[in-house]
């Protein structure tokens, strides 16, 4: 054996392995060259198993071999002759072997024991992942477009080996359209990356390749040879290397049996963030269909089923269950940087996780301020991600609307989560306790009160009590609603004010409400975010009834003085409401007991109605104070005067509502509150009659640069 050879080439592979391995360059007997536009389209055969070589189908093999070298390159492996270059010297190899990277001439590595040579191609560095278009170069599609012109049969779009394309998106589509016309789908295969981490190789392939893991399976998987083998150009572009177009299992007909197909029922980002924003919306899965099929002309236009809809939809839930947390207090940040009187809290247990979470905004808390002072809260909601008990806290306003003051996520209901609630509720709102409070037939509910707003009136919903009734009608249900009779029967309404509420129907009224902009399983971040939608739906109804109370008409219809003054005081609304206890006050005579100060009011028809209904009612007149107090002791339900009131009054020749019985929550000018060192320049106030012209004026205008700046956060800021 010749000095400085290897005993053989099992010998030679094994040192190749080695790492920083440099070959013996003085030993190899031949090199062999190709011209690259050849070699670029020649399939490289396979290394078999064993030491030896043989020529195979073009499939790229891997073996292991020096990292600089061979290791995951692509091989051909010919039976050819000696080259010229054979006896070349070792430096004359090396500067042949000076070749830029890009370069597709391949060296040649000899084997004594099978005589044959092993080509190899030159590493790539790192190549770009697709290549800058040229505006004077056709590509693939236009090419085989003009091309179908002159078939008369076959697909218009057909691959052919050769065909070069600018990226693989590129290439994919191309194929795509193709399986279209033919019936099939694709998806991609295995591919090939060099040292660099570039990807030299791409095998696009049917969607019906390889085979499923178990025998007993529905895959559609049936070891479909079809496929398009790509490789990179020596412009960082892609080329068909390799074109197979057999199936071995039926083809699709009809468009429907074709959208079924992942790569058919692709949707565009456009229509992604239509989806995205019609579900960020509460619409369900068939209207965005549908809408989705008007922006299309009709359903049988849209390039993709409903399937791959539903599928979007629950990608688009899923992203918005990640982090959950952090992003509901990410909402919470938003909704500070708007609103600086916005308020969050949150009740954790020892292991950090979060038990209850409540907010409100700064309108809440002013609301809170001005109608605070009767409540309902109500737990029935529970359409979130997590089942979580969700609680409204709802009032009434002037306009006799329901007013949102506060929100809360439950993870159970139990007495110690609901004095946490409660506690923390008036400490949002400034430390001020309701007066009274209505709520559902809870136990827990009911000790918590007690516990935290021991001077707070709780009374149960009387629909809640009722409705139980009629489910429950045994003697034992019965007596046991007796006893609690103080909780829910209207005798025990009296004296209590209650803003006109002996349920808590405006808080399953907000519940509906919500339900509208929050859809099912909805996580917690986004929750908060519609739970803002439904507060500004409630302002903007709130700001109507504020125009309409300001420029709106009013129609009269006794054309009492009293009813015209209360037509000044009164927002439209609670007006309508003074106009039906005034129309009801016809119906009485006033019957005088004790001179200008007892009078006793009596129903017109009593003989009819005092079998059903008490006809009779006694009226108290302070002179001093102004007041009038009925027995059925409305407006210290309402705060706003009977019939019986007002028919006395009328008869007494009374043209205003004393101002002791104007509660100020029902007036135009219950927003127009000021701080106690600013209380002289209410509009009501005796103050501002003696002020100047000049005084006034300032005044207004004052009025009006905080209005625009309560409105608006950035006038706010500047």
């Amino acid at each position: 054996m010749m000095a400085g050879t290897p005993e053989g080439f099992t010998d030679l592979l094994l040192r190749m392995m080695e790492p920083n391995h440099e070959p013996n360059w003085d030993w190899f007997p031949t090199i062999a060259s190709q011209d690259a536009k050849s070699s670029a389209h020649t399939s490289p055969p396979m290394l078999s198993s064993d030491s030896s070589m043989c020529a195979s189908d073009p499939v790229p093999c891997r073996f292991r071999d020096d990292e600089d070298c061979i290791k995951d390159s692509v091989c051909d492996l010919n039976e050819s002759p000696r080259s010229e270059e054979a006896d070349l010297s070792a430096p004359e190899l090396q500067e042949q072997s000076q070749i830029r990277d890009d370069s597709p001439i391949r060296t040649a590595c000899y084997s004594p024991a099978s005589n044959r040579t092993l080509k190899r191609r030159f590493r790539r560095g790192e190549i770009p992942d697709s290549r800058e278009p040229s505006s004077g170069k056709k590509s693939a599609l236009e090419i085989a477009m003009r091309k179908s012109n002159e078939r008369s049969s076959g697909a218009v779009i057909s691959p052919e080996i050769g065909m070069e394309f600018d990226s693989l998106p590129e290439a994919y589509d191309f194929y795509n359209l193709y399986s279209w016309e033919i019936g099939f789908g694709i998806r991609y295969g295995p591919s090939r990356k060099n040292p660099s981490k570039s990807k030299i190789l791409q095998d696009i392939t049917c969607g019906c390749q390889g085979k499923p893991r178990h025998l007993n399976t529905r895959s559609v998987c049936c070891g479909c040879t079809a496929m398009i083998r790509l490789h990179r150009t020596d412009d960082h572009g892609w080329y068909i290397h390799e074109f197979r177009k057999d199936h071995n299992h039926g083809l699709a007909i009809k468009r429907g049996e074709k959208l079924q197909w992942p790569s058919h029922r692709n949707i565009d980002p456009h229509t992604k963030d239509l989806v995205r924003n019609l579900r960020d919306n509460n619409v369900g899965l068939t209207k965005v269909f549908s809408v989705i099929g008007s922006f299309f002309g009709s359903m049988e236009n849209i390039p993709f089923n409903k399937r791959s809809l539903r599928t979007l939809c629950a990608s688009i839930s899923r992203d918005h269950s990640e982090d959950d947390v952090k992003k509901t207090y990410d909402a919470f940040s938003e909704m500070k940087l708007k609103d600086p009187n916005f308020r969050d809290s949150c009740l954790a247990d020892s292991e950090g996780r979060i038990r209850a979470l409540m907010w409100t905004n700064g309108k809440s808390r002013m609301q809170y301020n001005l109608f605070g002072d009767a409540i309902t809260f109500d737990t029935t909601y529970r359409t979130n991600q997590y089942d979580m008990p969700f609680g409204l806290f709802v009032g009434v306003n002037n306009h006799f609307q329901s007013i949102i003051l506060g929100g809360v996520l439950l993870t159970n209901e139990k007495t110690e989560t609901f004095e946490w609630v409660f506690k923390e509720f008036v400490s949002l709102m400034g430390g001020k306790p309701p007066a009274t409070i209505l709520t559902d037939q809870c136990r827990a509910m009911e000790i918590a009160i007690a516990a935290v707003l021991p001077e707070t009136t709780h009374r149960w919903c009387k629909w809640h009590v009722l409705r139980k009734a009629k489910e429950c009608m045994g003697s034992i249900r019965k007596r046991l609603i007796f006893e609690v009779r103080e909780k829910w029967a209207k005798p025990y309404f009296a004296g209590k004010f209650c803003a006109r509420m002996t349920s808590t129907q405006r808080s399953e009224s907000a519940n509906h409400m919500l339900k509208g902009f929050v859809p099912p399983g909805s996580s917690m971040n986004m929750f908060v975010r519609h739970y803002d939608k439904l507060q500004f739906d409630r302002d903007e109804e709130e700001n109507y009834q504020e125009m309409r109370s300001r420029l709106g008409g009013i129609v009269l219809n006794s054309g009492e003085p009293i009813e015209m003054h209360a037509s000044k005081i009164y927002t439209p609304n609670m007006f309508g409401l003074f106009k039906v206890h005034l129309f009801q006050s016809g119906s009485y005579i006033v019957q005088e007991v004790i001179d200008g100060q007892r009078f006793i009011v009596k129903h017109i028809f009593a003989e009819k109605r005092e079998k059903w209904s008490r006809t009779e009612y006694e009226v108290i007149f302070d002179p001093q104070r102004e007041t009038f107090k009925c027995e059925c002791v409305m407006y210290e339900h309402m705060g706003m005067l009977c019939g019986h009131a007002l028919r006395v009054m009328i008869s007494l020749g009374i043209t205003e509502i004393p101002a002791s019985h104007i509660m100020r929550r029902w007036t135009r000018d219950a927003y127009r509150d000021m701080p106690a060192h600013l209380m002289i320049y209410q509009n009501d106030s005796p103050a501002m009659k003696s002020t100047s012209f000049r005084h006034s004026a300032l005044y207004r205008t004052a009025i009006e640069i905080v209005q625009m700046a309560d409105t608006n956060p950035e006038s706010y800021e500047t």
